[in-house]
């Protein structure tokens, strides 16, 4: 019973160690490679006006030539004061700002994402040959298209999955979110460096437009909520293998904002998580079933050795893998100049166990709501 309960957890610090090296061998990026390629950088929308304003203000202040920038936002149906910031915002900077809105395609109505229809079409009739995305309540630094698009200097480059980290971090709450997509983008990053690319984030990635047309762009999964991220990362990935790259350039950190409440934070995660079954790419199955699993047991150790008053294994299982999270988690963070809080991390890493199970049960069983709309994985 004992070795049974210890196998998994004892993969799991194996597979630390990996993601841990794999990490420190990505190559740093360098931002000064010079690339004067038209850039579409495209912004999915709805009821963004907290944040708007200041991500196309950002996106003024870039190091890269404003000429060769066209800025796509596209509204999916917002209620708030968005369209009209934005329609400002076309007076006021140099690059070339289109606002449109999303509207439901004839040919398929019954489709859930106008959002996917919306890029394709944009990615379609567009003159440039990289295409950017980032989200509506995201800051980026100056050098962030530079620092994307010096990425596609090795020609044999197709898509880039860049770094996420929230802003604003000030209490402990925040420290357990900044905690937890921390963990998701270094597993995202060391992935791809071991060439099984798994996750990417909408919030931070680019890709050239002969590669997106050529994967088929969205086809196959129109249907599913979300996932213009990952799912193109894998298209992509399928027709151009080692073609997925990771910017390892803290310029191209994108931060973003942490959810608002603890319900929009459930629910978020619910999506993400609820994800993995629809994906044909045999990797982040396996991760997925792997993590649930690994925690699980975890849980069932640690009952285990309070029924049985046997700490001994346990202790050692949880030492080696909370120093191992940490290393990882460190660096990551690190890269992207930001400080760990050590007593979050400790209060993370014992809860993580039973945060795992039950968002890898609620994925697949509960509805969620996103941007006022709400969807099932289950379903």
């Amino acid at each position: 019973m004992l070795l049974l309960l210890v196998f998994l957890p004892g993969l799991y610090i194996i597979w630390l160690i990996v993601i841990y090296i794999a990490w420190k061998k990505i190559p740093e990026a360098e931002s000064d490679q010079e690339i004067n390629a038209k850039i579409a950088v495209v912004i999915p929308v709805r009821n963004e006006e907290s944040g708007i304003g200041q991500l196309l203000s950002d996106l003024d202040r870039q190091d890269y030539p404003s000429r060769l920038i066209r800025v796509h936002v596209i509204d999916d149906g917002s209620e708030d004061s968005t369209p009209g910031i934005v329609r400002q915002m076309q007076s006021k900077v140099k690059y070339n700002l289109d606002y449109r809105l999303m509207v439901e395609s004839k040919e398929s109505p019954a489709r859930y994402s106008r959002k996917k229809e919306a890029i394709a079409e944009i990615v379609k009739t567009t003159s440039a040959g990289i295409i950017l995305q980032t989200d509506g309540d995201c800051r980026v630094g100056t050098q962030w298209i530079s620092s994307m698009v010096s990425g596609f200097v090795h020609p044999d480059t197709h898509f880039i999955a860049g770094p996420v980290i929230y802003y604003n971090i000030n209490s402990s709450a925040d420290q357990f979110l900044q905690l937890d997509i921390s963990s998701l983008g270094v597993v995202s990053a060391s992935m791809i460096a071991l060439g099984i690319p798994v996750m990417a984030n909408g919030a931070n990635m680019a890709y050239r437009k002969d590669a997106f047309t050529t994967a088929g762009g969205y086809a196959g999964n129109f249907q599913i909520a979300s996932g213009d991220d990952t799912f193109l990362m894998h298209s992509i990935g399928r027709k151009f293998p080692d073609s997925v790259k990771f910017l390892r350039n803290s310029a191209g950190v994108v931060r973003t904002a942490p959810p608002g409440t603890w319900r929009e934070f459930l629910h978020q995660r619910i999506r993400w998580a609820g994800k993995w079954k629809y994906h044909s790419y045999w990797g982040i199955k396996w991760l997925a079933v792997f993590i649930f699993l690994v925690h699980l047991d975890l849980v069932g150790l640690i009952g285990w050795s309070v029924y049985e008053g046997k700490f001994s294994h346990i202790t050692i299982l949880l030492s080696l893998r909370i120093f191992l999270e940490w290393k990882v988690l460190n660096a990551y963070l690190n890269f992207a100049g930001m400080r760990m809080s050590i007593p979050a991390f400790l209060t993370a890493s014992m809860l993580y166990p039973l945060y795992a199970v039950i968002f890898g049960i609620l994925s697949n069983t509960v509805t969620f709501t996103w941007k006022g709309r709400s969807y099932s994985n289950w379903k």
